[in-house]
């Protein structure tokens, strides 16, 4: 079964998770994600709230902060499509207005959003 797909839009290519498929739980699966990029000659990712772990909206396990810095490492352009009705803490929803400044990663409530910022931005 696929995990992702690859699209090509306003000139702009980039990789889009499964929503259903954790992709990320560790450091090393980020990795393996720029790489996964990488090998389609991009640097634009889009994934949903259930491709990372619970873990990675606590930033007490460290995993977003190890994950975000890969991104910022590699140039990644990195969407999450993160529903308003998903709960996460205030510490995570402080890191977010703070990640939304830069280039790197955003939030975002939609996937039309989403790709608008990757395709757009």
């Amino acid at each position: 079964m696929e995990i992702i797909t690859v699209h090509n839009e306003n000139e702009v290519t980039f990789v889009e998770c499964k929503p259903p498929e954790k992709l990320i739980s560790s450091e090393q699966d980020a990795v393996d994600l720029i790489g996964l990029c990488g090998y389609h000659q991009t640097n634009n990712l889009l994934m949903y709230t259930n491709n990372v772990d619970k873990s990675f909206f606590d930033l007490k396990s460290t995993l977003a902060g190890a994950v975000l810095q890969k991104y910022m490492n590699y140039y990644m352009r990195v969407a999450l499509v993160l529903p308003s009705n998903i709960e996460h803490n205030k510490r995570f929803s402080e890191m977010a207005l703070e990640t939304n400044k830069g280039n790197h990663f955003r939030l975002f409530k939609t996937r039309e959003e989403a790709v608008e910022w990757l395709t757009h931005g």
